[in-house]
């Protein structure tokens, strides 16, 4: 009998878990062996990838289905609340695979005093996301924002405002407390005791944090639930959109009944327009379909067909599920297993019997509950899903996380067998010439190393300097463009608010155009930022020749001088979440406050233009604040590396040389000022540990070379 275990292909997680132990295993093995200063560098970067965790981002159309997924995936029916509507109403992150002491706990953050007088006057984000068609209706949204401030003061009570800016952190999890937090519906089906245990904290919620032990994706990752993005009070959805940015891989949730809606379409072409391409598309709620007639296979080819012609150059996974047959699988009730058998459920499991698809069957009466409950959640589309997850957690860490770090673990161990083999070559040459290494010789040699180093040092203080004038020069010229764009735009809005004549009558195009706006700004960033980043690796390359050549020309008998090793071919660009931020133009107030003006004059008309600007010009402001600020994150890493890689060449030479001395000091029966240096039983055991220390080091090197292989046949699976 198959176990749900096994109803997962969990061979890529599976198999990147084992590369990330083997990886982590090295690098503490190799820091055995290394000189302290570079031993502190490689143990930063095993905390890096120690603490590494891929986040998974769950989003679609309201009542979409989103929390019955996940309590699927993660295999807890019934964990998330999802039997009101909308039944997530805050961004719910759930932790796995985070430190044992925080398993189990709950933290939840409130909105601060400020943020809450901004959602209530109307603040809006109006970036990257759909047209929204009530953001036009003044009255209907200032009557919901009325609407949930009278339901938080009622639900919260004498509590109301002096919440705002805490926490609650609990040690416990249930599933009463997550509705209490997190859902938007009133009944509490949990809520028991003290007027406290009653209290409803979702509307004034910011975000939830959920650590839960296991790692039912397979790795440690982070799956974020989120509020539906056509959300009525349009309240939650810039939360929504404020979240989206820091995720790995997308879930895009459809519905079986609406599949590839017009705000279904919008999200997924604001994910492209971010340049994220780890989406799966899951068609939710395909139980509700007409198996008899083909219906799934018609939904699935029509869903495919459609992102093919929108996305011609993605190729965006469908996968057809029902979360409903999961949860009655998962929660494994005889009478709920057996009444699915009437369902639309044995019709879908004979049509995929008859395609082929294997370990599928048509269930009967004759069947056990256990057979029906395996063959229900297979039916369910979930071990799919998690395949497809498997998948693209295995790429994406794979080739972003553990290649780039067994590689330079590779390189520092490669750098350090050549310096280790050079240094031993060259005591057993000067031995066998009976060469005596006195003092002086040694000193002169590590001499020689001290102005390496500088002349490394002074490497890579022109490349900082490079990297830098290339980030201010193009992120300048970057930032012009945009404003230029901005400006172009204030203008046109001026023009057309005087062919409009009134702002009341002009406020809906306006919405529209600004939301184009901001698109396009978002392309033209990524665009740009992406061959800046180009030009960034180039130099970085460059710089490593000059390196190599550097330590050439102080080492020429030094083999195969300098190693770098292989790393992202992408760096990770800076977050645009500026450009969902609200503006005075976003906010109803502005235009209530207009709207007794009927008839715009030229005066009025560039006013309102330059207010334009001003809002958006704060917008680009913040954008490339945080842009530089990652730009020098960038620069501080790449020179990092550059010197703690070059450094591996050159520390061995110098740590070895510092041991003959060492050594020479403790031997006893020597000839004092440096003589019977050259004595066989002085050398003999000394070339010996220095063997010792190589053959440890190339063990080492050869695991790395393992590791990297098995990185590669990672992403080409």
């Amino acid at each position: 009998m198959e176990t749900f275990d096994s109803l997962i292909d969990a061979k890529i997680t599976s198999r990147l878990g084992d590369v990330k132990r083997r990886g982590i295993d090295l690098g503490e093995e190799l820091q055995a062996t290394l000189h302290s200063r570079l031993g502190r560098f490689v143990s930063s970067m095993l905390s890096e990838i120690e603490s590494h965790s891929c986040r998974i981002a769950v989003i679609g159309q309201i009542k979409a289905g989103k929390s019955s997924l996940i309590n699927a995936l993660i295999r807890r029916p019934g964990l998330l609340p999802t039997d009101i509507n909308p039944s997530t109403a805050v961004i719910t992150k759930l932790y796995f695979g985070a430190p044992a002491e925080r398993n189990n706990t709950a933290l939840f953050e409130f909105f601060g005093e400020q943020e809450w007088d901004r959602i209530m006057s109307g603040g809006r984000a109006g970036a990257m996301t759909m047209h929204r068609e009530a953001a036009v209706n003044s009255e209907k949204l200032t009557g919901a924002l009325e609407e949930l401030r009278e339901r938080a003061e009622e639900r919260l009570g004498a509590e109301y405002g002096s919440l705002f800016g805490k926490h609650h952190l609990f040690s416990s999890v249930t599933s009463s407390l997550l509705e209490r937090y997190v859902s938007a519906g009133d009944n509490l089906s949990g809520a028991c005791g003290s007027d406290a245990d009653r209290r409803h904290f979702s509307d004034i919620t910011k975000n939830a944090e959920v650590f839960l032990e296991g790692q039912p994706l397979g790795y440690p990752s982070v799956v974020i639930d989120t509020p539906g993005v056509n959300d009525p009070f349009l309240v939650r959805d810039e939360i929504t959109h404020g979240n989206l940015g820091d995720a790995d891989i997308y879930l895009v949730v459809l519905t079986a009944q609406q599949p590839l809606s017009k705000s279904d379409l919008a999200l997924l072409r604001m994910l492209k327009g971010l340049q994220k391409d780890r989406i799966i598309a899951v068609v939710n709620r395909v139980d509700l379909l007409d198996m008899e007639n083909c219906e799934a296979e018609k939904l699935a080819s029509h869903v495919r067909n459609s992102l093919r012609r929108e996305f011609p150059h993605s190729d965006i996974p469908v996968i057809l599920v029902s979360a409903r047959w999961a949860q009655i699988s998962l929660n494994g009730k005889p009478d709920a297993l057996r009444q699915t058998l009437n369902t639309s459920f044995a019709a879908y499991s004979r049509y995929k019997a008859e395609c082929g698809e294997p370990s599928f069957d048509t269930p009967d009466e004759s069947w056990s509950d256990a057979e029906i409950s395996q063959m229900l959640y297979r039916a369910s589309g979930i071990p799919a899903v998690l395949a497809g997850i498997s998948r693209l957690i295995g790429h994406s860490v794979t080739a972003e996380q553990l290649l780039p770090l067994a590689s330079t673990l590779g390189a520092i161990s490669d750098n350090t067998v050549i310096s280790t083999r050079y240094s031993i070559r060259s005591l057993n040459d000067a031995a066998a010439a009976s060469e005596r290494w006195t003092k002086s010789r040694v000193n002169e040699n590590l001499t020689q190393i001290e102005n390496l180093l500088a002349e490394v040092e002074g490497t890579l203080a022109k490349c900082k300097e490079d990297f830098r004038r290339l980030s201010t020069e193009e992120i300048g010229r970057l930032r012009k463009f945009m404003l230029h764009t901005v400006e172009k735009f204030a203008e046109d809005q001026r023009v057309n608010l005087l062919r409009y004549e009134a702002y009341a009558a002009y406020r809906a195009h306006f919405q529209e155009q600004s939301f184009q706006l901001r698109s396009q700004l978002a392309e033209d960033f990524y665009k740009y930022i992406t061959e800046i980043s180009k030009q960034f690796l180039a130099r970085q390359r460059e710089a490593e020749n000059v390196l190599r050549q550097a330590v050439k020309h102080t080492l020429p008998d030094l083999d195969d001088v300098l190693h770098f090793g292989i790393q992202s071919a992408n760096l990770p660009p800076p977050s645009i979440m500026p450009l969902s931020k609200v503006t005075a133009v976003d906010i109803d107030g502005f235009w209530d406050a207009k709207a007794a003006i009927t008839k715009v004059d030229p005066a009025e008309a560039s006013q309102f233009k330059q207010i334009v600007f001003n809002a958006f010009g704060e917008v680009i402001a913040e954008l490339f604040e945080m842009t530089e600020h990652s730009q020098n994150g960038h620069v501080s890493n790449a020179l990092r590396r550059l010197r703690f890689l070059s450094y591996s060449a050159i520390y061995p030479l110098a740590q070895q040389l510092q041991d003959l001395v060492s050594a020479r000091k403790d031997m006893e029966g020597l000839a004092q000022g440096g003589q019977g240096w050259g004595t066989p039983f002085f050398w003999e055991p000394f070339l010996q540990e220095c063997q010792q220390q190589l053959a440890r080091i190339e063990k080492v090197a050869r695991e790395a070379v393992e590791i990297r292989q098995e990185c590669i046949r990672l992403i080409s699976s």
